[in-house]
This record gives C-alpha cells, structure tokens and sequence, in this order.
C-alpha cells in the first residue's frame, strides 16, 4: 500500500449570508453545562429559589435580589476528560477561566433592595474527543451513501450524470441540488466516478471492511450577564437578565475506511475535516422568587428564558486521501481532493422554563431543588432567501425564512428535556461549609435519530461531515467545601458528568443494506474548580 497525497483544489466553493446548518450541528450549542462559582457548582445548580449567589443571574435572574451586601467573586480551575484515547491535538485536561462578576447591592427603602450585576461565565465547554472503531455489512461505504443518491436519481442532474457513460474523465461532477453535499463532491470527483475501471459503467461504489473515526473539539461559549434585581418587604423578588453570548467552536476529524479484498486497486479513504464556528447571540431571563409565608425561609422560584437568538458563521476545510496500492494500478481516479466554504446562518434556541424551591433551617442547613424545561424539537434553523424557492420555507418579517425542511428533521431527532437538580449546604461552623448536588438530565436525542442527507436544505447542502452521535441522559455528581472569614470567602468544588451515546458514521436512508456498526460512546468528564470572593 502507498499514501498518495496531492491536493486537487476542488469546485464548489462559495461564500453565502444566512445559510441554514444541520440539526446535529445545531445542538452541539444550544444547551449549556453546569457552570459558575464554586459554591453553585458544588450545590448542583440547585440554587435558583435559594439564590444569593452571582451565578443564579443567568439561571433565576431574582436570584441576585437576595444579596444585602455587594459582592464580587472570580473562578477557575481544570477540566478533564476520562474513558477514552488521545487523539491528536486534543488534550484530555485544559485549564478553565470560567467566572468573573460581581453585585452591587443598594437599599432603596425600609426592607426593600434594588441591586445591579454583572458576570462573566463559560456557559458551555466544547473540549472532548471522541473515538469510535467499528464493522461495516458487505458493501457497506460511506461513498455508497453518495453513490445511491444518483443512482435512484434522488438528486436533480446526477441521474443524468449517471446515465452518460461517456462523462469525461477530468470533468467535475456536481449538481445545484442542497441533496448534494460536500461530501458527495469529494466522492463523486474520486472514488464514484472512474470510466478507467469500467467504461460502459463509470460510476461504482466500494464496500468497506471496517472504519474508524476521531474528533477533537475545543473552545467555549462565553457568556455576559446584565442584571437588575429587587424585593420587596422581604416576600416577593424579581429580576430581569439580559445574556450575551460569544461562540467559540473548533473541531478537527479524521474518518477512514478500509476497503474489501474485493477491491484490490484501492486499500481505502481517509477524509479530513477541520471545522470553525464563531458568531454572538443574546437572551433575555426573567426570575421570581416567592416566599409564601411570613415566618417561613421556604421560597418559591420560577424563571423563563427567551431563546437565544444566534448569528454565526461557519468555516470548513475538508480533504480527501486514498490509498491505492503500487501492485496495481487500475485505479487512476484522483489520489486527493479538498473542499472549502465560509458562510453565515442563524438558529434560535427553544424556550427554557424553571420551577424550584429552596429551604433554609437555621444559620447551618440550606436545601434547595429545580427543574428546568426546553423542547429541543422547536431549535429553529433560518436562512436569507437567495434564490431558494419560497415553496420551501415560510415567510418572515425580519428578512430571515425558517428552514421548514431542517426543522421538521430536527422534530425527529430532538426531545423535549428535564434537568432536575438537587442541592444542600451545611454549615459545620460560621466559616466552614460542606455542599452535595446532583443533576439529571433526560435525553436530548431521540435513540432513532439520524442525520439525513437527503433533505433539500443548504444546511445539508454544506454538511462536510456524515457521522452523528445519539447521545443518551446525563449524570452529575457534585461536592464542594467553603472557607469564609470576614470579608473574604474561597471556595472549592469537584463536578463529575457522564452522558453515553451510541455513534454512526452515516446513516443512507436510500438503501438498509448499507449498514456500518453503531458503536457505544461515552463522554465522562471531571472539574476542579476554586472561587475567591470577597463582599462590601
């Protein structure tokens, strides 16, 4: 076997405003992790009735309204992946500058506040890699995905192709039909179409053996918190936030198949795909904290999150390498292609709802639960109408249309899902806390989701990469301890979360027979975080 590497500089390159993006894609931002102060994490998040704490701005605005004294604090520490093998510039542990705020308190009148804040947190930590290795059915390829769509002729004008035996050799094939991705490009421009191996029947697939796949991602979601808060007589607390958020999204893949003895000329493909994604979005939360009776701690809290309305832009590099073997040199198809674009698109995030209560017993015990509420199923893909037919999609004032074929996939792949949290703090003395918390979370994917590359979309039209991960509930574990003293206070907390999944390299809804081993996946990670905080 040898490795050819020269790069064809391939079509298909374009720069486009407003393009739509892929479901799976789309949900890689749209949730967030649990993340903040030390004292937040280390109670599970299970603060936003209790609230008094910098954090609960993002998660129950009126959270803030119960600080009698302004308050600053800073946060950081390691975050670390564990349960799967390096895979090349991901790092299983990186640093993390994850909190930044503070709040200024201001009494108004006899038992009333009014308080303003601000805060900086990591909403959302993309570090991870991903490994998985598995079998392929006879005949099976990722190339036979793009090999079926113009075979049964379900994209305009490759059925033409297809049926043209005499399409010269050295001419692009490509089709204007969103159907026809980039990843079709790279395969149709090399493996698919070769009149040398058959000149009456230049288009074939390969079957595989077997694949394997990596993926390093890196980078965050900051997000900026602007808060106004304020009670009155002590009973009733309200808040109002408005969120900033600041995407940054890396990731880099690698994907090879292993061809069949069946096909000597060629030993197999590697694809290289190098992914950016940068782009803002804003929010507005808003929070209420009840307490129900008088001579009660035990309050009531409820909030509601717009959803996040994005603006991002999307860069992708993708390559592709074949091995051919230097016994046999039938194969004289293309050894390299590589494939670029840059474009814009925007998603608005669904709705967020939160119900919780806290509790408090003397100075030494707090114990607070919630449960927040997003139905993924309405994330909503828009695009600019840029020649699309408006058939597809329906209308909308702000110059933006819904991407109505993206969006009823996205219906059946997503779930509506809960996160109930759990968390309690004891006071061994005034200066010394011990905190416990816990996080479940229900499944964001439907286990019969797939990634369709057969929707008439731009979002598809742009997909560089056909794997997808069905990933199952989360788990958090969660501790922390507290040193306060006067002014000053440190706090200390470890978070441990689990979410497992099952991964496929493709899915061709053409044809079953085309079949690759889902492969069982887990993503379990581990924080150490510190906080310093001081009050005035």
């Amino acid at each position: 076997m040898k490795k050819i590497f020269i790069i064809v500089i391939g079509g298909l390159v374009t720069s486009l405003s407003a393009i739509a993006q892929e479901t799976y894609e789309n949900a890689r931002i749209s949730d967030n992790d649990l993340n903040g102060t030390a004292r937040y994490v280390g109670m599970g998040g299970a603060m936003d009735a209790l609230g008094a704490d910098i954090s609960t701005m993002s998660s129950n605005p009126a959270g803030t309204a119960l600080f009698r004294r302004s308050a600053a604090s800073v946060s950081g520490g390691l975050v670390m992946q564990s349960g799967t093998e390096k895979f090349t510039e991901g790092k299983k542990t990186e640093m993390s500058f994850d909190q930044l705020g503070f709040v200024i308190a201001k009494e108004v009148s006899q038992n009333a506040w009014l308080n303003f804040g601000i805060n900086y947190h990591k909403s959302k930590n993309f570090n991870q890699i991903l490994r998985a290795t598995g079998r392929m059915a006879d005949g099976a390829s990722q190339g036979r995905v793009s090999y079926d769509k113009g075979a049964y002729g379900n994209v305009v004008g490759l059925n033409d192709i297809h049926s043209n035996p005499n399409h010269p050799l050295g001419q692009e094939v490509y089709s204007s039909n969103p159907c026809f991705n980039q990843l079709d490009w790279l395969y149709y421009n090399s493996v698919v179409y070769n009149p040398v191996i058959e000149p009456t029947a230049p288009f074939v697939y390969h079957g595989a053996e077997a694949y394997d796949f990596g993926r390093s991602q890196r980078g965050f979601i900051a997000a900026y918190d602007f808060n106004v808060s304020g009670n009155y007589d002590d009973r009733f607390y309200l808040g109002l936030t408005f969120g900033i958020k600041d995407v940054h999204y890396r990731n880099y893949s690698e994907y090879a198949e292993l061809y069949g003895a069946n096909t000597p000329q060629l030993g197999g493909i590697l694809l290289e795909d190098h992914r950016k994604i940068t782009g803002t979005g804003y929010d507005l939360t808003l929070g209420l904290i009840y307490r129900p009776i008088d001579a009660s701690p035990f309050r009531i809290g409820l909030s509601v999150k717009t959803p996040t309305f994005y603006d991002l832009k999307s860069k992708n590099y993708t390559a592709m390498f074949i091995d051919t073997n230097e016994a046999n040199d039938y194969y004289q198809g293309p050894s390299g292609l590589d494939i670029e674009n840059t474009y814009e698109y925007k998603i608005y995030t669904p709705w967020q709802f939160g119900l919780s209560v806290g509790h408090t017993i003397g100075s030494e015990l707090a114990l607070g639960a919630s449960v927040d509420y997003a139905d993924y199923r309405f994330t909503n893909s828009r695009i600019d109408d840029f020649g699309y037919d408006d058939y597809y999609y329906d209308g909308a004032d702000d110059g933006t249309h819904s991407d109505s074929e993206m969006n009823h996939n996205t219906k059946g792949v997503m779930k509506g899902t809960f996160t109930f949290k759990l968390g309690g703090e004891y006071k061994f003395t005034p200066e010394v806390a011990l905190r416990l918390g816990y996080n479940y979370i229900t499944p964001r994917y439907k286990s019969s989701g797939y990634k369709d590359g057969m929707l008439y979309s731009p979002g598809n039209n742009f997909m560089s990469t056909s794997d997808y991960t069905n990933w199952k509930s989360t788990n958090r574990i969660t501790a922390g301890l507290g040193y306060s003293h006067k002014k000053l206070s440190v706090d200390l907390a470890y978070q441990f979360s689990q979410t497992d999944g099952t991964f496929h390299p493709f899915f061709d809804a053409l044809d079953i027979t085309n079949c690759a081993e889902a492969v069982k996946v887990s993503n379990k990670r581990h924080q150490l975080l510190m906080t310093v905080g001081c009050r005035f």
